[in-house]
């Protein structure tokens, strides 16, 4: 079975990076989870990680302290685009505001827009869509 090398999780929050990386793991989409809990930790990891730990799926939230979810886009998009066209980035939030919606299209970089939490059959869904064969 197909699966991502590295799963890059940027979230705020730690019971949610647990269940999530727990999830990934047990249901071995990904070789390696690391976290951020802000987009700055993200923009420095992305800057300094080797090329066998770069993400191929990153899980962004957008509500987080330091940096936020558009912000750290911003800074992906003017500093790894180029180099990461084959990264599959989803904004994953709880957020209900359709405008959240409408900012998060504006991203080129952005391929979904997905509702917490994560689960088995949106995990699937992830699977069956990135990495079907």
């Amino acid at each position: 079975m197909k699966k991502f090398n590295t799963t890059l999780l940027i979230d705020d929050d730690p019971v949610t990076n647990m269940l999530n990386s727990r999830l990934i793991q047990k249901l071995d989409l990904s070789n390696h989870v690391e976290i951020a809990t802000n987009g700055q930790e993200a923009v420095d990891y992305l800057r300094n990680c080797t090329d066998d730990k770069r993400p191929n799926l990153i899980l962004l939230d957008i509500n987080m302290p330091v940096m936020n979810g558009f912000e750290f886009m911003e800074m992906y998009e003017k500093e790894f685009a180029e180099d990461n066209e084959c990264v599959i980035l989803m904004m994953l939030t709880t957020s209900a505001n359709s405008a959240d919606l409408e900012k998060a299209r504006a991203y080129n970089q952005v391929t979904e827009f997905m509702s917490k939490p994560l689960n088995k059959a949106k995990i699937e869904l992830i699977r069956e869509k990135y990495l079907s064969e």
